[in-house]
């Protein structure tokens, strides 16, 4: 989520506050392979660096998918995050929250580096309240493969039998058992054309289907997966009423979203005979 930038009713280190006038906080953030995270805090107050190595405070980082709305969060002492992520889970675009956190109830802080507004004040914080904090960062994912950039997300749910698709106007979310996705985790690039053809075909297929049959005037969307599935219809010259009128027109739709994968699955079977 992104957190609003206003004032405590007590000292905060950020952009918006002039309660530490020589302190300052910021991070520097890499995407590394679309695989992790790779930040860096910067912390320029001694006080607060103090109470860090304490244990009193600790560098918070953390994440929120915009799309599916799952949320991580992770705490430690030191200034560096190395943070896996796994972006079928995430989807394309995440919010990025940088803080230092109270780890504990701390009472009698000191105060001569703060704003000469707190000089003779008790100055505590209990546990969980903003120490220091940067504004929200809004990361994207850039995805070689079109359909993954526009939605589409998998992730573990150990009370399915096999797999699930739910479907909403932004993203098509995949669930497989636990067994499930320990196999699509190890063989996701392996086996790319197998999966292909088996989980996101069927995940696409439900999707298009679902537009098909809805009401809804989807010609106005603009995110998620729904303007790749009107773009490719556009390049097959169909129209939603074509694939109402014939629902054996989706198939084509879906083999032109994921680029005939039905092709690259007999190609692979021929390299692996070579």
């Amino acid at each position: 989520m992104k957190l609003k930038e206003r004032r405590f009713p007590y000292p905060v280190l950020s952009m918006a506050t002039s309660d530490y006038p020589l302190g300052n906080f910021t991070y520097d953030v890499e995407v590394v392979d679309d695989s992790y995270l790779h930040i860096v805090c910067n912390l320029q107050e001694k006080i607060i660096e103090k109470y860090i190595n304490r244990g009193d405070f600790m560098y918070v980082v953390g994440i929120e998918s915009v799309q599916t709305k799952s949320r991580q969060l992770y705490k430690q002492s030191t200034p560096e995050f190395k943070i896996e992520l796994d972006a079928d889970q995430l989807g394309p675009k995440l919010h990025l929250n940088v803080l230092i956190l109270a780890n504990r109830d701390v009472t009698n802080y000191p105060t001569n580096q703060l704003n000469s507004v707190y000089h003779g004040r008790k100055v505590s914080f209990k546990k969980g309240y903003y120490i220091a904090k940067c504004p929200t960062q809004t990361i994207e994912f850039e995805f070689e493969n079109e359909v993954r950039k526009s939605g589409i997300i998998v992730k573990e749910n150990p009370n399915v039998d096999s797999f699930t698709v739910d479907v909403d106007q932004e993203v098509i979310s995949i669930s497989l058992n636990s067994e499930n996705y320990e196999g699509y985790k190890k063989y996701r690039k392996t086996k790319r054309s197998e999966i292909l053809n088996s989980i996101f075909y069927t995940a696409v297929m439900a999707a298009i289907t679902q537009i098909v049959m809805s009401d809804k005037d989807y010609s106005e969307a603009e995110d998620g997966w729904i303007p790749l599935v009107t773009k490719n219809m556009d390049k097959l010259g169909y129209t939603l009423e074509d694939l109402k009128e014939d629902a054996s027109l989706i198939v084509n739709v879906v083999n032109a979203i994921l680029k005939n994968p039905l092709n690259q699955l007999f190609d692979t079977f021929n390299e692996n005979e070579e």
